[in-house]
């Protein structure tokens, strides 16, 4: 493992090494190898540091082992730079400072990119996270070891600056979406604890090989809070038959999508392209689940607390603009700012899905909701963040293993 100059060697390089630096580098010289030393090594530098100290330890850990980008992705990706705004704002002039084909300044842009999406500043945000990506892209090999990293190239199509935004949200998408094929309506009165009248319709989609893995479970788990619609794309004969027997009071549609586009983005996106039709059809709020949910808990809570605006969803306590907004759960309003919402949202998905990766759905809602925060259209948006005791996993369990999941978006074309 490489040794970075001590702080002395450093001294000619930069006006003066901070102390917390100089204690850092020394504990990294002091155990090299220990990646916890170097991750607050590199926090402690985007924090006081400048170019000079980055290079002269991350700069050389790349030059020498190959990993120092990544490494320095290891120590910025992190609940510090997540929870301190005034670092995040820090990483903007200090990228500008160390420009490509230096890898460090890319993983410094990368944050600083994820830092303006989250801080409201979505138009620099988008532009410098498409640069970000472009810069990965032509040096992937650089960013070994950094995942979410080199993922980027594939991201960014999907995330939009306002201006964007407005422009495709606005316009009738022409994604060939097949005709929606209702065949029951969800009954009224389930027998829920909430009542009838203020239950919310639980809705899900999915395909037929999700409905066959997830969907009986996903029914007990969900059926108690209220009326449900499942749509289905590319159901079987025997799936609808069997679910129209087995469920006489569930909601159901079906679409038939095309070979060629039935593929996991494209199964992942269908539900909000049902969204404005269930709810001018039922109108009652939605809540739109996955399919893959194993347990619902406290359901009541969770409910009073995520129906508090017109769309209410869980923000997860990261950077990262995919994650940030968990898809798992979402809350419509039976209102018009919701419907026009559900609307914006098909068209601005419509636009982007075509050649789309995984996630498309969860950054074209960033980038909608980044929309609304600067025009300032009216919206009542409610987020359930972990800081303020809505922990996702205290309230949803999710059904089967990330690796069985990723094996059958694969299958499906991702």
């Amino acid at each position: 493992m490489p040794v970075p100059p001590s702080a002395d060697e450093q001294s000619g390089s930069d006006p003066a090494t901070p102390p917390a630096i100089a204690a850092a580098i020394d504990a990294v010289r002091q155990a090299p190898g220990d990646s916890g030393a170097w991750s607050a090594l590199g926090l402690i530098i985007a924090a006081q540091g400048g170019p000079a100290h980055l290079r002269a330890t991350f700069g050389a850990r790349q030059q020498q082992k190959g990993d120092g980008a990544a490494a320095l992705f290891r120590a910025l990706f992190s609940n510090e730079l997540f929870r301190n705004a005034a670092l995040r704002a820090r990483l903007i002039p200090f990228a500008d400072s160390i420009p490509p084909p230096d890898p460090l300044g890319s993983v410094l842009r990368f944050f600083a990119a994820c830092g303006l999406l989250e801080d409201g500043d979505a138009e620099r945000g988008a532009a410098l996270f498409k640069q970000t990506a472009a810069e990965v892209a032509a040096r992937p090999d650089d960013f070994a070891g950094a995942p979410h990293l080199q993922h980027a190239p594939d991201f960014a199509p999907a995330i939009t600056g306002p201006a964007e935004t407005a422009r495709l949200a606005d316009r009738p998408h022409a994604y060939p979406v097949p005709e929606m094929q209702w065949l029951t309506d969800a009954a009224a009165d389930t027998g829920t604890d909430t009542g009838s009248e203020s239950a919310p319709l639980i809705f899900a989609a999915c395909d037929a090989v999700y409905l066959d893995r997830f969907g009986a479970r996903f029914l007990e788990a969900a059926g108690p809070l209220g009326p449900v619609h499942l749509h289905i794309v590319n159901p079987t004969e025997d799936q609808l038959k069997a679910l129209s027997g087995d469920h006489p009071t569930l909601g159901l549609s079906w679409e038939r999508q095309a070979p060629d586009l039935s593929v996991s983005p494209y199964f992942a996106s269908a539900r909000f392209f049902r969204l404005e039709s269930l709810l001018a059809h039922y109108r009652k709020p939605i809540l739109m689940l996955d399919i893959d949910l194993e347990a619902l808990h406290d359901p009541q809570a969770m409910l009073a607390a995520i129906a508090e605006g017109d769309i209410g969803y869980f923000a997860m306590p990261t950077l990262m603009p995919w994650l940030r907004r968990h898809a798992a759960a979402i809350y419509m309003a039976d209102t018009d700012p919701a419907l026009l919402f559900c609307r914006r949202l098909a068209n601005l998905l419509g636009a982007k899905l075509a050649g789309a990766r995984w996630f498309v759905d969860q950054l074209c809602l960033m980038s909608l909701l980044a929309f609304y925060r600067s025009a300032g259209d009216p919206l009542s948006v409610r987020a359930l963040e972990d800081a303020d005791g809505f922990a996702f996993a205290a309230y949803l369990t999710p059904a089967g293993d990330a690796k069985e999941k990723e094996t059958l978006r694969t299958g499906a074309g991702l």
